[in-house]
């Protein structure tokens, strides 16, 4: 089911679709923006997941992501909610993975992409105004949310050559999943057929 809000333009009423979630099987398709509802529904699927695979051994649910990302307090909440389960979440990109959706992805115990998947990678956005030692304050926080984007993106980087920095994120960073798959942030590009299910 769409999740969407009405925006009202002069006369005219709008549907804005913000995101999709749908569960088939051990199958969660993601498509759309990364936000707190979003987040939230995607939790209580792996929660859900949780509950009903106690007693298997195999615990594999399938994470279709096509998100050109969002919030980034979401996309960390998800991070964590993915990566601290007990189940063993594959990633398959489909479409796109951007921003927040990749922080998303590095969750996973294994990423899996098919060809023409568009990734992109940048620095956090955000904005402060105020006085000069509110601003200072909500910009070491700043940072930290960015060091804590970097160290997520680095702890699936293979080698030490291709481990991310700041300026590396200050313009959107485009990769192709050869790349990505060379640095160690996608395992798999799907090249053939394949059976989830």
């Amino acid at each position: 089911m769409w999740n969407s809000k009405r925006l009202t333009e002069g006369e005219e009423v709008i549907e804005a679709v913000e995101y999709m979630i749908q569960v088939t099987g051990s199958h969660i398709y993601f498509t759309g923006d990364i936000n707190q509802n979003s987040a939230h529904e995607i939790c209580c699927c792996i929660d859900d997941f949780e509950i009903a695979m106690a007693s298997q051994q195999q615990k594999v649910v399938y994470l279709h992501l096509c998100s050109p990302g969002g919030c980034v307090v979401s996309s960390l909440r998800l991070y964590d909610k993915i990566k601290y389960s007990t189940l063993n979440v594959v990633a398959i990109l489909e479409g796109q993975a951007a921003s927040g959706a990749t922080i998303m992805m590095c969750a996973c115990d294994q990423i899996l992409t098919y060809p023409s998947v568009e990734i992109m990678i940048h620095e956090l956005t955000a904005g402060t105004n105020g006085r000069y030692s509110q601003t200072t304050t909500d910009m070491a926080k700043l940072k930290t949310m960015m060091d804590k984007i970097l160290a997520i993106y680095n702890a699936r980087i293979k080698k030490s050559k291709d481990r991310l920095t700041i300026k590396d994120l200050e313009q959107d960073k485009y990769l192709s999943v050869e790349k990505c798959v060379q640095m160690g942030l996608i395992d798999t590009i799907i090249d053939k057929p394949m059976a989830f299910f």
